[in-house]
């Protein structure tokens, strides 16, 4: 009995822990864990300071950014100048041979004239073929008498050939010269386009660089407050991080315009060498032809009977009229004339290297006159003191498209050329302007 009482109640006492096993069981919502107030600030302090510095270096990106344009701007602008120098060179040696190539027609011009002269002198171009073989004394003399008419008629034929082809070589160098006279004006736009360009872009750096400046300094007095440090020590950190960036910027500017530069200087050393190949060609051409007209010369010589008279000298020109050597263009001359020799350098002021208008300005200042500093600035501030090629005299600044130089007198001019040609005399050549600066 007591037994079944026992399996009763365990039996009651089994089924009753199964059902409260499964019933559901209420969830607890979780505890919202406490964080002091200050370590919320200190994470809001710290967040602000990466978004102060990200800013510090936006400024300073931007900043870059517009330096490597600058920089490439300078490239470009030492590219055109470079180019327009190049140019100048060939004008100058194209006047070079547009001047040869007329010395040689004028030559041709006068062998023709004498040998007409001297026909007509002898009566030489109305003597018929019968007059000189049945007027001769002798089978001997008429033979000697056809060989001589033979040989002018062969000399006239050859200086008219030669002549011909004189003045197709004179107007073949003329030509060149005006194309490269358009040449050197459109590339002396593209130069000067190119330095307002740069001189914009500085503009555009300072700005940005003020601007960053004036915005850093807000920046910095928030970020130390925020890192609770010395603001002046903060300025000169930053300002460390700020002078390795331009130092960075100014190598990388520095490394740009010296790549430019080797290459170009590449360039015009190749260029030198085939203006010399050229000239030395030029040159042997120039002594065979010489041999040439050299050896038919003595042929008439030996096989006229009688060498025709010399005709009288031509009249000397009349030379050009200078300026007299107590003038101050004549001084001013006299004393730019102990520059040459002095080297080009872009940019340059002084004798120790300059550029065109550096060469320039510097002569005018030793007489007290402050010439602007580049080429179109002097052309803009004395055009209406120009005159006309016939009136130039000593001292008169010279102006062509991108380029600038002194008048000598008698066709030249002194001037800073390029780095290859230096400080030099040469020849006039285009058609240059000329500025009556001195009174």
């Amino acid at each position: 009995m007591k037994c079944m009482k026992k399996v009763a109640v365990a039996t009651l006492s089994a089924t009753f822990l199964l059902a409260t096993l499964q019933m559901p069981v209420a969830q607890a919502e979780p505890e919202t864990p406490y964080i002091e107030p200050e370590t919320v600030e200190a994470v809001k302090s710290d967040a602000r300071v990466v978004q102060l510095e990200l800013e510090l270096a936006n400024l300073a990106s931007q900043s870059s950014a517009l330096e490597n344009e600058l920089a490439q701007a300078k490239v470009a602008e030492l590219t055109a100048h470079n180019k327009l120098l190049e140019t100048i060179e060939k004008a100058m040696e194209a006047q070079e041979q547009l001047d040869a190539a007329n010395k040689l027609l004028n030559e041709a011009r006068n062998d023709l004239a004498k040998v007409a002269q001297a026909m007509y002198q002898n009566s030489a171009s109305k003597v018929t073929n019968a007059e000189y073989l049945f007027g001769a004394e002798s089978l001997q003399e008429a033979v000697k008498t056809e060989r001589a008419f033979r040989t002018i008629t062969d000399t006239v034929e050859f200086k008219t050939g030669k002549l011909l082809a004189f003045q197709v070589i004179a107007q073949v160098a003329q030509q060149e010269a005006n194309e490269l006279a358009k040449q050197q004006e459109k590339f002396a736009k593209a130069a000067q386009e190119a330095s307002e360009k740069v001189a914009n872009k500085v503009a555009q750096v300072n700005a940005q660089l003020a601007t960053a400046k004036t915005q850093q300094e807000a920046l910095i007095t928030e970020l130390a407050k925020q890192k609770q440090v010395d603001i002046n020590a903060e300025r000169r950190r930053l300002a460390e991080i700020e002078l390795k960036r331009q130092e960075q910027a100014k190598a990388e500017e520095a490394r740009l315009l010296a790549q430019a530069q080797a290459r170009q200087e590449a360039e015009a050393k190749a260029r030198q060498a085939e203006a010399k190949r050229q000239a030395e060609e030029a040159q042997r051409q120039a002594d065979a032809a010489a041999q040439e007209a050299a050896r038919q010369a003595e042929e008439a010589r030996k096989e006229a009977a009688k060498p025709a008279p010399a005709p009288a000298p031509a009249p000397a020109p009349a030379p050009a009229p200078v300026a007299s050597s107590s003038s101050k263009g004549q001084e001013l001359i006299n004393y730019a004339k102990q520059f040459v020799g002095a080297p080009y350098v872009w940019g340059g002021t002084t004798p120790s290297g300059w550029d065109c208008s550096g060469f320039v300005g510097y002569i005018y200042r030793q007489f007290g006159y402050n010439l602007p500093r580049n080429t179109e600035q002097i052309f803009a501030a004395y055009r209406h003191k120009e005159v006309p090629a016939s009136q130039a005299r000593p001292g008169d600044v010279m102006y062509w498209p991108g380029h600038v130089a002194l008048y000598v007198g008698n066709g030249k001019n002194l001037g800073a050329n390029t780095p290859a040609i230096g400080t030099v005399i040469s020849n006039n050549w285009g058609n240059p302007r000329y500025l009556r600066i001195l009174p």
